[in-house]
Parts: structure tokens; C-alpha cells; sequence
């Protein structure tokens, strides 16, 4: 059974692991990082969620002690844009369709909301279908595209789908 739970300091290794197979299996060809991450990320990792910062935060859906998915909020601390934060996430391709996209981003949302932020922002590849297809399903709207907003790794330039949805 798979549990979603609050992302955690000791988690870094895990999401590091889940997201590195999913660039393995060019499942993440359409991510904004095409670089796999190494020790150094999990330790930034880690360090971000031992924080606790109002506006760097995640869950992550764990299969007995395994990762397989993660879903994580960041925003500025002050300015004016600290009302807003931008999400992404990513599920381990051997968890697809199972809809713990879904149920990450809808803990991250919740989350987002009790924290007092009044906008999430996401960024898709336009060819990246299941992602798209999550956002508008949990209510963000489409304010844009990006020409040639993604440069991948066979050298072509994708369009990216800039979603929000207002919380409050």
C-alpha cells in the first residue's frame, strides 16, 4: 500500500533514487534537469525540509521503505511574489498511472493553503500529456505557453505550459 506523508530531513536519498530512475528510463525527458543527482543534492535536499521553512516543503509516497514519488512546494521567503510558490513533482515510472501524482499534489495543495499562500504555479513541457493532464484536473488554469521553453537532450526546443490555480 502505497502511504503519502510529509517530506522529511533523511528523505534526500530516496527522492534522489526515485528521481535518477526516472531519467534512467527517459521517463523525465521532458524535466527541467536532464543531470542525475549525486550526494551533494541529497544533502541540499535534506537540508531544505530540516528547515521547516513556511515555503520550502514536500510529500512523498512511500511503498514500504521505498520513494516512489515526490511532490515539492517552494516560494520566497519575502517580496512581493511570498504569496505564491511553484510545485513540481514526479513518480517513479514503475508507480504510473496509479494516481499518486494526484494524491501528492493534492497533500501539497492542502498544505500550500493552511500555510497561507494564495497562488500555485507549475510548469509542464507541452508534450508532457500526464502532467498536463494532472494540473488541469486538480483546477490550475492555463496562463501560457513559453516558446521553446525546454531544451532537451537530443538538442530540440519544447514549448512549456505555464499553469496556476489560486487557492483562496
Amino acid at each position: 500500500m502505497i502511504h503519502i506523508r510529509q517530506a522529511q530531513n533523511g528523505d534526500g536519498k530516496g527522492i534522489i533514487k526515485c528521481f535518477n530512475e526516472g531519467l534512467r528510463r527517459s521517463a523525465y525527458k521532458y524535466t527541467g534537469s536532464n543531470r542525475y543527482q549525486n550526494r551533494r543534492d541529497v544533502v541540499d535536499i535534506d537540508a531544505m525540509f530540516q528547515k521547516n521553512k513556511k515555503g520550502a516543503f514536500g510529500f512523498v509516497a512511500v511503498d514500504g521503505k521505498e520513494i516512489v514519488g515526490v511532490c515539492i512546494f517552494l516560494a520566497k521567503d519575502s517580496g512581493r511574489t511570498r504569496h505564491r510558490g511553484e510545485v513540481s513533482w514526479g513518480v517513479h515510472p514503475d508507480y504510473f498511472k496509479r494516481k499518486i501524482g494526484t494524491r501528492l499534489l493534492k497533500a501539497v495543495l492542502t498544505e500550500a493553503s493552511k500555510r497561507g499562500f494564495v497562488r500555485v504555479e507549475a510548469e509542464s513541457a507541452k508534450n508532457n500529456i500526464p502532467s498536463t493532464k494532472l494540473a488541469r484536473k486538480l483546477g490550475f488554469k492555463l496562463e501560457g505557453i513559453k516558446k521553446r521553453g525546454l531544451l532537451i537532450d537530443n538538442g530540440k526546443y519544447v514549448d512549456t505550459l505555464i499553469f496556476s490555480k489560486i487557492l483562496t
